[in-house]
């Protein structure tokens, strides 16, 4: 039996002419011709003329060759500058500058760092530690746990000056601060580091003792009250003793 042939060439003279309607470049998959017109199938907006090829549908916010609207051709950046993505869209950035762009597109240094020649740079007596997830400006000079650099760590005899690890006091210990301390006098470090004493009680010879019986300002110390406020002996801890020439006011050794 013979089919009728009339409607497969309809429908062959109906694309033929609408593509003939559109130009033969809208053929591409994005695009369709409607109404005499290449239409973008995403977007629904005209697509933009591609000379010598298909017709293309582009990102207006991000594509420099078509930027805002077809064949708006964004022009290169200044010597020195590169092209980087700024939310949506692309802008002009000195890479050896910009603190948001430090030598890569998105390669931000932290806050209080700038951007020198391509690198971040921290404020002086500050390391840049971290890694390229996250980084930040680091105390070096003084921390026991950062000394020198971000992975110079000081023995627990030791405390961090300048930069370097240098011995305590006979008997001192740090724990974590700059200065090291007494634990068998520190309320805060009582016999170890973090070893609080509770509120009445005082650190002696590395043991928190209570200072029931003693009236409103002085410390229990080896058994005896004893205020530390003005104590040559026990000035603002028990067994601080000031030296010659020093007298106890208000707690410090003046």
């Amino acid at each position: 039996m013979l089919l009728n042939p009339l409607p497969v060439l309809s429908a062959l003279v109906f694309a033929v002419t609408a593509l003939a309607a559109c130009g033969p470049s809208c053929g591409f998959p994005d695009s369709r011709c409607e109404n005499d017109v290449c239409i973008c199938n995403n977007s629904g907006a005209a697509a933009c003329p591609n000379p010598g090829t298909f017709s293309y549908c582009p990102n207006f916010d991000t594509d420099q060759y078509a930027c805002g609207s077809c064949s708006n051709y964004c022009t290169k950046c200044p010597s020195g500058e590169n092209s980087c993505p700024d939310g949506s869209v692309y802008t002009c950035v000195n890479m050896k500058t910009d603190s948001l762009n430090c030598g890569l597109c998105g390669q931000s240094c932290p806050t209080d760092a700038s951007c020198v020649n391509g690198q971040c740079v921290c404020p002086p007596g500050h390391s840049l530690c971290g890694d390229s997830h996250a980084s930040w400006c680091a105390e070096t000079m003084n921390d026991p746990f950062r000394c020198g650099s971000c992975y110079g760590f000081c023995e627990r005899d030791k405390t961090c000056r300048n930069g370097k690890c240098v011995p305590c006091q006979a008997g001192f210990i740090q724990c974590g601060n700059t200065n090291c301390i007494n634990p068998l006098n520190d309320n805060q470090n009582c016999g170890d580091c973090y070893q609080a004493c509770g509120e009445g009680s005082n650190c002696i010879n590395g043991k928190c003792e209570t200072n029931a019986g003693c009236g409103s300002g002085q410390v229990k110390c080896a058994g005896s009250c004893r205020n530390i406020s003005n104590d040559n002996n026990h000035c603002g801890g028990c067994d601080i003793k000031c030296s010659v020439g020093k007298n106890c006011s208000g707690a410090l050794c003046v």
